[in-house]
């Protein structure tokens, strides 16, 4: 069997196909686990499901999705550089076919970026005519049959485009990851132990700032990035957040790159449902955003630090109860 799947935790891929089809996806099973459920809200990007070891109770989040590279190694890099603030990535490799339902988005927008690079690689002619080819792939907004038509007028050969009529399997990335309860949007929605909130937005700071240290920009955190671990402290039920989904991350290249992530989560949790009752402190703290955002290029990486530091801590010593008082003018 080639060595295409995950082998630490036990977990195996099998040689056939792994088929996810959608709301059927509970009746595969593989040699090492078997997959539940789909987890977290749709995307055309990756999809995320929980899956349960066959002979033990550990569970893992399994996320499907296609990658340049970049989101394996960010979620592997932060996760054994600061152990608990990221999700624990057990290994993120190819699998060569990944059988999906053939009407949703997810496999329709992957099939169609498929067909574009397996087109553009097997083209007999110079890096020019390539590269020509790709450009023109590339402006098309055609999918399935309609960009097979459309690969004939641009001279893609009839072999490949027979080949890729008659594929339905598509090579995906595969990571796992340690399961964590749910994410900080299902969290304020719910209305549960919100008098732990302003830890946890303090804390999601604190991790803003390891990334800003690190020089590593998110670039897409908002509330539904932020995954919760659930732990049992004595009698009491204690969450803490983890940043995951590194899709759209990168290196910082202009210090200002890292003033993203911050401004765009204060305005997610301005918009949520608790977004009023926290009305006073977050105008507060995107005015404190807004200096270094206006300092543009110039601004420091201590000016941002400092910053994150401020709101880490004014988020820290406030309280559900103290947000109450303060808004009925106590």
């Amino acid at each position: 069997m080639p060595d295409t799947g995950i082998d630490t935790t036990g977990v195996k891929w099998v040689s056939r196909p792994i088929e996810l089809l959608e709301d059927k996806v509970e009746i595969c099973n593989t040699d090492g686990y078997t997959i539940r459920n789909r987890i977290g809200s749709e995307s055309a990007n990756g999809k995320v499901y929980d899956i349960q070891m066959k002979y033990s109770p550990t569970r893992l989040a399994l996320k499907i999705f296609r990658d340049s590279g970049e989101e394996c190694k960010y979620a592997k890099l932060l996760s054994e550089r600061h152990p608990g603030k990221f999700p624990d990535v057990s290994d993120c490799k190819i699998c060569p076919e990944v059988v999906l339902d053939e009407e949703s988005t997810f496999y329709i927008d992957n099939m169609a970026l498929y067909m574009k690079e397996y087109m553009v690689e097997t083209l007999s002619g110079s890096k020019l005519q390539k590269k020509r080819l790709k450009i023109s792939l590339d402006g098309t907004t055609e999918r399935g049959d309609d960009l097979l038509e459309k690969a004939k007028t641009l001279g893609v050969s009839d072999e490949t485009i027979s080949y890729l009529r008659t594929r339905k399997c598509l090579p995906m990335d595969v990571m796992t990851s340690e399961l964590l309860w749910g994410d900080l949007d299902t969290f304020i929605k719910e209305n549960l132990y919100q008098d732990q909130l302003p830890r946890i937005l303090s804390q999601v700071f604190g991790i803003m700032k390891i990334l800003v240290n690190d020089n590593i920009v998110h670039d897409d955190l908002h509330l539904g990035n932020v995954l919760l671990r659930k732990e049992k402290i004595g009698k009491d039920v204690v969450f803490t957040p983890v940043v995951h989904d590194f899709g759209t991350t990168s290196d910082v290249i202009d210090q200002s790159d890292s003033i993203r992530d911050v401004s765009r989560f204060l305005y997610a949790f301005s918009m949520s449902p608790l977004g009023e009752t926290y009305g006073r402190l977050l105008n507060v703290s995107k005015d404190a955003v807004k200096i270094i955002e206006d300092k543009g290029d110039n601004v420091t990486k201590d000016e941002i630090l400092d910053v994150l530091s401020e709101l880490e801590t004014t988020f820290m010593n406030r309280s559900t109860e103290h947000f109450t008082k303060e808004l009925c003018g106590e």
